[in-house]
């Protein structure tokens, strides 16, 4: 019902061309039916088992990918030429994603409960263990100073989230300092910012092949220095001015309680790194998005 659906509005419509977003399984039958509209595939994270496959790779007339490191794995794994394979960068809004005025932190800081002089950790994303959410409270928790406060935000799968074995593991381990630690659950994305903007140092320890890393690019556009790792495309976004990446190993945990005090101890560090985070987000300004997304259709015509 839903690809009859498809079909009879692609028919009065005057299309062009179409991208698949995680909409992989349709590519033979719009190319079938539709053979002379352009076909992308939007490609997000590794391409999956079922999209390795000759009747998706034949089906598909270009591929646009969020960072260099999909790129790489989606000519390694569908096997199409690098000719056939694009980079399209995520993108984050400056405007919902800023810097706050002094004044203006310390107010938010207070309604969320948090004193002025605090030092704020923020991790944003989903609590599952290939984020490096354990890691990170495992780090922490080696933390003595009462003024170093941690912020967890997020939920194990978005708004429909429901506790796991994994979230319970979580809280156990946040008991000893669980005066310092909040865990705010699920944030809608049009509020989120909020918290970035109260905190000091965003610290998202990816332990898997993270495809792009838009929480961190999020931090940065709000003027947080970040700590995460050398995984998958982050690399592409993190400098050495704005951030540090750490290995994946098993020394992560003492790296990220080292890095943690380094930056909070540091203020002129601090600052220098916040002001670059922010000029390094600016690389990635969404206002650029779709002009960079209908340029890369164009070169198809």
């Amino acid at each position: 019902l839903y690809y009859q659906s498809l079909k009879r509005n692609i028919k009065e419509s005057r299309v062009s061309a179409i991208v698949l977003e995680a909409s992989s399984g349709y590519a033979s039958k719009l190319k079938r039916d539709f053979p002379t509209i352009k076909l992308f595939f939007h490609v997000h994270n590794i391409p999956k088992q079922e999209e390795v496959v000759p009747s998706f790779v034949n089906s598909i007339d270009g591929c646009f990918c969020i960072s260099q490191f999909i790129q790489n794995e989606t000519i390694k794994r569908l096997r199409v030429t690098p000719q056939k394979v694009s980079l399209l960068y995520n993108s984050v809004d400056l405007q919902q994603f800023s810097p706050l005025t002094i004044e203006e932190r310390e107010r938010l800081r207070v309604r969320q409960g948090f004193g002025v002089d605090d030092k704020i950790i923020i991790y944003a994303g989903r609590l599952q263990p290939y984020k490096g959410i354990k890691q990170l409270l495992e780090a922490f928790c080696k933390i003595n100073d009462p003024n170093i406060k941690l912020l967890i935000v997020g939920s194990s799968f978005f708004s429909l989230s429901k506790p796991t074995s994994f979230m319970r593991e979580l809280k156990i381990l946040s008991q000893e300092k669980e005066d310092r630690i909040s865990f705010t659950g699920f944030v809608p994305h049009q509020q989120i910012q909020e918290y970035y903007q109260m905190a000091d140092i965003a610290v998202l320890p990816s332990m898997w092949d993270e495809p792009f890393g838009l929480t961190c690019l999020e931090a940065f556009a709000c003027g947080l220095p970040v700590i995460t790792t050398k995984s998958g495309g982050l690399p592409e976004i993190v400098t050495p001015k704005c951030g540090t990446l750490l290995e994946r190993d098993s020394h992560i945990v003492d790296n990220i309680h080292s890095n943690i005090l380094t930056l909070l101890n540091n203020q002129s560090l601090l600052s220098s790194m916040s002001l670059e985070a922010r000029l390094r987000a600016g690389n990635f300004d969404s206002k650029d998005y779709f002009n960079n997304f209908c340029n890369l259709i164009k070169q198809y015509e």
